[in-house]
């Protein structure tokens, strides 16, 4: 498969309240928990909960909602975290996904690499289950905590994709209807910088540049990944 996630089990510090989804998963995890792995053809590229992903937040689940449209046909999305920088342009081809991507920043340095290993071609519904895993995580760990949001939207997103058909029913037959030509564009540069200025002391922590410690990933040798289950 040219395109996955392990989604890991990273440990979570208490939050009693957050601005929204983004805040909190700051707030939740600290700069040395386990990290989600992305694997793009092959080339494991690590997702800092407290950083990476609370950047990704505001744009990846309005992009994974575009997606599950019927009528979706292309999108243009940026990732704008300093550890996880990239443009990607993606398109409908049939049920599945063309993601051309220029990459300008990850942890390990493999922004060459990645580019040599070219497009990635995964099937849409894949797309969103392999995101899905991230959110589940997250998901369950702000129930857990109990973590009260002061703007709900983005997490009650969240919780309705993981409920909806694409993820839990069967495979979709039949002919999608026609595609939209305009494309959708995200970037989550802008959404970071709207959040700057209300960030408290712990949730600037995930704005530096972290030199992580290199993690064992389970199973990348092979091309797969395990995931722990979700309680």
């Amino acid at each position: 498969m040219s395109f996955l996630i392990q989604a890991g089990c990273p440990a979570v510090r208490t939050c009693a309240s957050a601005a929204d989804m983004a805040d909190a998963v700051g707030e939740m995890y600290s700069s040395d928990a386990e990290d989600a792995i992305l694997v793009w053809n092959l080339v494991p590229v690590r997702l800092s909960y407290g950083y990476d992903l609370a950047a990704l937040l505001d744009d990846l689940v309005p992009l994974l909602e575009e997606i599950q449209r019927p009528e979706f046909s292309a999108a243009e999305v940026f990732w704008g975290a300093d550890t996880f920088s990239a443009e990607w342009q993606m398109v409908r081809e049939d049920d599945s996904l063309r993601i051309q991507a220029r990459w300008h920043s990850t942890l390990g340095n493999y922004e060459s690499l990645l580019t040599e290993r070219g497009d990635a071609v995964v099937p849409a519904r894949t797309f969103v289950g392999e995101w899905a895993k991230v959110l589940k995580r997250i998901v369950s760990d702000i129930e857990a905590k109990a973590v009260e949001l002061e703007d709900a939207d983005i997490f009650l997103r969240a919780k309705a994709l993981l409920a909806g058909p694409e993820l839990t029913g069967p495979e979709p037959t039949g002919r999608r209807p026609e595609a939209l030509d305009r494309p959708v564009r995200l970037s989550s540069a802008d959404g970071r910088r709207r959040q700057s200025a209300s960030e408290g002391p712990r949730s600037a922590e995930r704005r530096r540049h972290f030199a992580f410690p290199r993690q064992k990933l389970i199973g990348i040798a092979a091309g797969v990944c395990h995931d722990r289950a979700v309680p």
